[in-house]
């Protein structure tokens, strides 16, 4: 019986640490109860060289983060790719609903949004709409703009946003294999 009475205790403990691990949320969660992981890790200098064939010496990486802002963590990744584009790069940056008392359904809506009714760039007087981006549960994407959208819940928005001169079919390919990382270990740092 004392033997039995260790096992329970054991399972008990072992079953208390394996329930500590986050879930991922089901609906819409109140953003001040969601973490956010740092968008600096979802993907590493080594790793954005080898996938975007980058011959570069070094990537620096930077926080990009706001104290002012607690909805939302980014991350610059720049090298120097030519004497024409010595700041060429990518943000990477992960939203929760920063207006979630007024408009819950912010996450899922925006990329609708993006698509339908467009985003405003600072010198055009008519909104670019964004096509489908296929990454995630929806997606959203301009090459004008060079910026990507997804969502992978209701719950987080991620961006991606270029500066690298290329072609749009080249550049929709190198974001899905981005955002498909970033997504990957966002999963792992998170659930």
């Amino acid at each position: 019986m004392k033997n039995f009475s260790k096992f329970i205790c054991i399972y008990a403990f072992a079953l208390a640490i394996v329930s500590c691990k986050n879930e991922k949320p089901q609906g819409i969660v109140d953003p001040d109860k969601l973490p956010i992981p740092s968008a600096c890790e979802m993907v590493s200098d080594s790793w954005i060289k080898d996938n975007l064939k980058l011959n570069v010496k070094d990537i620096s990486i930077r926080e990009a983060n706001s104290d002012k802002n607690k909805y939302f963590k980014s991350c610059f990744f720049q090298w120097e790719e030519s004497a024409d584009n010595p700041n060429a790069g990518i943000l990477i940056q992960i939203q929760t609903n920063s207006v979630y008392k007024e408009f819950p359904e912010f996450i899922a809506k925006s990329i609708e949004s993006k698509r339908t009714d467009g985003e405003m760039m600072v010198d055009s007087t008519d909104p670019i709409k964004f096509q489908k981006f296929d990454v995630g549960l929806d997606g959203a994407y301009s090459y004008a703009m060079k910026r990507f959208y997804w969502r992978i819940d209701d719950n987080y928005l991620f961006m991606l946003a270029f500066n690298i001169n290329m072609s749009e079919s080249e550049m929709v390919d190198k974001a899905e294999t981005i955002a498909e990382e970033v997504t990957r270990n966002f999963e792992k740092t998170m659930y």
